[in-house]
């Protein structure tokens, strides 16, 4: 079966007739299209500069060696420093050494201090 169209076809006459005005309109077209392109192309390197950023951030906070500071090797070297103060003792005057005594633990609620 045949379709017939129902509305008349019109031909709009504000339209550019000339052949060069179309190929103007066309390179504006493709001026539009490539600034364009030139705009995401920028917006997709900025994006993988910010998507680097964070993840370099994300690795500084909660990766590994986060908790590091830069101190935080003096922190554990009590055994060099007792050696050193050991060794700085006879020179104050002061070489005799403290009796330890280790803590009495009992069972209650609270412990026997003598």
């Amino acid at each position: 079966m045949e379709k017939v169209l129902k509305t008349p076809l019109t031909i709009d006459t504000s339209a550019p007739a000339s052949v060069l005005d179309l190929l103007q309109i066309i390179d504006e077209k493709e001026h539009l299209i490539a600034d364009h392109e030139a705009l995401i192309a920028a917006q997709q390197k900025q994006l993988e500069l910010l998507e680097e950023a964070l993840r370099l951030a994300w690795i500084g906070r909660f990766g590994r060696s986060s908790e590091k500071l830069p101190f935080q090797g003096e922190l554990f070297d009590e055994a060099e420093l007792e050696v050193s103060l050991e060794a700085q003792l006879p020179q104050v005057g002061l070489a005799e050494k403290s009796v330890y005594s280790p803590p009495v633990f009992t069972i209650g609620r609270f412990p026997n201090i003598h």
